[in-house]
């Protein structure tokens, strides 16, 4: 298992269409802190599978809809 296979095991524990998490949601399913890059707008919306997080969840049925970046996340 990888990384971020939670990510693409995650959101069939959930009912809701759409699965908001917070950048602490998404440390904590992932069992440590995100990667640096995770501050880029880049690193959240690229829809290939060039990076495993975006693979595992596109593999889910998911993708980014938004991001927001605060100074206390």
């Amino acid at each position: 298992m990888g990384k971020y296979s939670p990510l693409r095991l995650y959101p069939t524990s959930q009912t809701g269409a759409r699965v908001p998490m917070s950048f602490g949601d998404l440390a904590k399913l992932l069992g440590g802190k995100l990667p640096a890059s995770q501050q880029y707008p880049t690193w959240w919306r690229d829809k290939t599978h060039n990076h495993p997080m975006n693979k595992q969840l596109q593999t889910a049925g998911l993708q980014t809809e938004s991001v927001t970046h605060r100074a206390d996340t």
